[in-house]
């Protein structure tokens, strides 16, 4: 399987910081992204869940976001593997979206 491309944008602090390493390891930048973001496929689908999560409540996918986030580093302080949470997909596909007053919901069901 081919992998995908991606082209980004960063700040000249990011480029300094990701030259310095390269020169450091010999590891390209691009390639040192990619493992960042390898490593981090469970939580790049926590923040898409919560998106669609916000859509009910724009509150809830911060805290959720927050408090999973603290429950791993607290994990991984304390030398333990965190445990991986299931996501709840059929509160996620089954959410209605609050209307305000005077709007109008429109139901794409």
């Amino acid at each position: 399987m081919a992998r995908a491309r991606l082209q980004i944008s960063m700040s000249p602090e990011l480029e300094q910081a990701l030259r310095e390493l390269q020169d450091a390891t010999g590891l390209a930048m691009a390639s040192f992204v990619s493992e960042v973001m390898e490593h981090n496929v469970e939580s790049i689908y926590a923040v898409a869940e919560a998106a669609r999560r916000s859509k009910a409540d724009v509150g809830i996918w911060l805290g959720e976001m927050f408090a999973e986030t603290t429950r791993k580093k607290v994990a991984e302080a304390m030398g333990d593997e965190p445990e991986v949470l299931e996501p709840d997909v059929k509160a996620v596909r089954s959410y209605k979206r609050r209307v305000r007053p005077g709007k109008v919901a429109h139901d794409k069901a």
